[in-house]
């Protein structure tokens, strides 16, 4: 009987400690957030991006060292790992870039990396202002 209660004791604790990290939702990136981009391939350069989303959609501006400065707005979609993918479309410049990004566990910021149309790839981080 005691050689039961151990391992059925150690799975009780295991699972309450997962059951402590939540789901992520939309609501998760819901805010204003200032990212930082680093192009590594074809045309490396930097970039800050300052932008909001909400309910979905980010809006927002980039500023890059190759002199480019615009606006972009994007459709977001959260997991509920908190892998996110989020889309900036510079339209009417025909430049769209894609990311895959990880939110930290306290929501406040994130890691990862994009790829645009232009066959540029890069990394980026975040935080939530």
């Amino acid at each position: 009987m005691k050689l039961l209660v151990l391992p059925a004791l150690a799975l009780l604790l295991t699972a309450k400690a997962y059951a402590t990290d939540k789901f992520c939702t939309i609501n998760d990136m819901n805010g204003r957030w200032t990212a930082y981009q680093g192009a590594v391939l074809v045309n490396p350069h930097t970039g800050i991006c300052d932008f909001k989303v909400s309910n979905g959609l980010a809006q927002g501006t980039c500023d890059f060292s190759t002199g480019f400065k615009g606006p972009f707005q994007g459709e977001v979609i959260v997991n509920k790992d908190c892998s996110v993918n989020f889309d900036m479309d510079f339209a009417p410049v025909p430049v769209v870039s894609k990311f895959q990004i990880q939110l930290h566990k306290d929501k406040q910021s994130f890691v990862g990396r994009w790829a645009n149309n232009h066959d540029v790839i890069g990394v980026t981080n975040a935080v939530k202002r």
